[in-house]
Parts: structure tokens; C-alpha cells; sequence
């Protein structure tokens, strides 16, 4: 199950216990020994609105923010203009929950979140984590089916390198880029009509590499670059794949293939069987009657 970080801490996370920039909580993460690069400002911001005559109470807004760790990311601290709880779910995803104790008839409120990250080119090798997960079949990322396993066959090289250059150019070259649609239709689908969003064509990367035994999984979050405020149109989806020792960024439709990274900010890593309070959510959710919640 996940772990809450609320009154009892885990032991690499630290709520600051006097916030600044008039932040009601703030959460510190040590990067590992060592590493080094760019530090990063992200703002994202939501408003939460109740829409009847009636005061919302007892409920909770969850929001997925800037993963720990990514290929090409560390998440140094996280801080919010109203108190939270900082949740890590299975994945070791980063979520935040708003209580929602009192919101009067028709009012709204909007909540700021900022995150301080460390972003770097160079990907850091991966220590203590499980790799057999990201070689799963999933619902969208039908690995074990023939037709993804017939034409995965087709790219496989004696460099491992190589069999994944090959998938990454066979998407580019033969799936359309449609725009963004609202539906994840998942790698089958992409391979059969051949067209999909930036969704579409991340599962299938994922599907090919899974299928000829090269983990790989999906990632979630913003492309932005600098300091910047995340907005509705910077959210995207990519793949990373994993070359034994580094994961590794790969976005098709975006062109991006190894390096780019640090264009990237991560805010869910996808890992097969993973419990998580969002798990239906890739980005966020509300839980209160009434109450619509909207990125700004």
C-alpha cells in the first residue's frame, strides 16, 4: 500500500517546519551523494470549485506532483500555499492531498504548488530497483500479443542499442501524429491504425521494447523548459526505456530520442500492478460533491 507523510514521516522526507514564501507546508528531499545539475522552479496551480448552493465539506483534492526521481530529474523540495499531505504510492510516486474541510456555496479557491527540481542530461544509474515489473503486459500495453510481437521481432538487432533505435524509427516513420485526444486507445490500437497521440505512440515504444525483452515504461508529467508555470498544454506523455545500467528518455512524437531530458518533468512513472489513490487518475482528482477541480 502507499505510505502517508503526515504526522508520521518517512525517514527521506522532512516537512519544513517553517515554510517560506508563505507556503503552509514544505517538503525536503535529499538527492543522492554526488549528483549534480541544473536546479529547476516549477509552479503549477488549480482551482477548485463548488458548484452548488450548498457548503462542500469532508472531501479531499489528490494531485500528482514531481516524481523523486526520474531518469534525468530529482525532486529536491515541494511546497504548497494551503497544508497537504504528501503521499508515495507504490510506484514511488510524489501525491499530494488537499482536504477539503469547508468550501461555502459557489465559492473557489485556488491552490499553488511549487517544486524545486535538479535536472541534468547525464541519467543516473539505477540502484535497488525493480526492473522485471517494466517487461509486464499491461491494459494499454499489450506486449504479449502477437501482432506486437511479430512486428517487434522484425527490429531485433544484436545491439540492444539498436533494436531500440529501430522501434523508435519505425513509430516516427508509421504512426501518425493526430493531436491530443482525451482516450487512451493503447499500443494495439496504435499499431493497427497506425496513428495516435503523444499516449499512443509512448505505449507503443513501451509494447516493442517489452516484447523483445527491453524494459521500458510510461511517464507522466510537463514539458517545459527553465523556470517556468506548468500549464494545461505542457502535460504529455513519453517512454523511458532501461539499457542495464541508465534509463533513458524516448518521445516519438516529439522527436526526442536518448537526449532531452531535462525538458522533461516527470509527475507519474507507470509500474505494472502499482497501488496508488490516483490510480485511476493520471494527473488529478477530486473527491467532494459538488466540487469541480480544473489546472489553471
Amino acid at each position: 500500500m502507499w505510505r502517508i507523510v503526515g504526522v508520521i514521516l518517512l525517514s527521506w522526507v522532512c516537512p519544513l517546519a517553517s515554510p517560506a514564501d508563505g507556503l503552509a507546508t514544505e517538503f525536503s528531499f535529499d538527492p543522492p551523494r554526488g549528483v549534480t545539475g541544473r536546479e529547476r522552479h516549477i509552479r503549477f496551480s488549480f482551482t477548485l470549485t463548488n458548484e452548488r448552493n450548498t457548503p462542500a465539506t469532508n472531501g479531499s483534492f489528490w494531485v500528482h506532483a514531481p516524481v523523486r526521481r526520474s531518469s534525468s530529474q530529482h525532486c529536491l523540495r515541494i511546497g504548497t500555499s494551503r497544508p497537504a499531505e504528501l503521499i508515495q504510492d507504490e510506484a514511488g510516486n510524489n501525491i499530494l492531498r488537499f482536504p477539503i474541510d469547508l468550501l461555502p456555496p459557489y465559492g473557489a479557491e485556488v491552490i499553488v504548488i511549487k517544486a524545486d527540481l535538479l535536472m541534468n542530461e547525464h541519467m543516473d544509474p539505477v540502484e535497488g530497483e525493480a526492473i522485471q515489473p517494466y517487461l509486464d503486459p499491461e491494459a494499454k500495453i499489450q506486449s504479449n500479443h502477437e501482432d506486437i510481437m511479430v512486428q517487434a521481432s522484425r527490429f531485433l538487432s544484436e545491439l540492444p542499442q539498436e533494436t531500440v533505435t529501430n522501434v523508435y524509427t519505425w513509430i516516427k516513420k508509421n504512426v501518425q501524429d493526430v493531436g491530443f485526444t482525451s482516450r487512451d486507445f493503447g499500443a494495439l490500437w496504435a499499431l493497427r491504425h497506425r496513428k495516435g497521440d503523444c499516449t499512443e505512440m509512448a505505449d507503443l515504444f513501451v509494447a516493442f521494447c517489452r516484447a523483445v525483452g527491453v524494459p521500458a515504461r510510461i511517464i507522466d508529467g510537463y514539458m517545459c523548459t527553465g523556470n517556468t508555470i506548468a500549464r494545461v498544454s505542457d502535460y504529455h506523455n513519453w517512454a523511458e526505456y532501461y539499457d542495464g545500467e541508465f534509463w533513458h528518455v524516448v518521445d516519438p512524437q516529439q522527436g526526442v530520442f536518448i537526449n532531452g531530458g531535462s525538458g522533461y518533468v516527470a509527475t507519474r512513472i507507470s509500474l505494472p500492478g502499482a497501488k496508488s489513490p490516483l490510480e485511476a487518475w493520471r494527473r488529478f482528482h477530486v473527491e467532494a460533491d459538488g466540487v469541480k477541480a480544473e489546472m489553471n
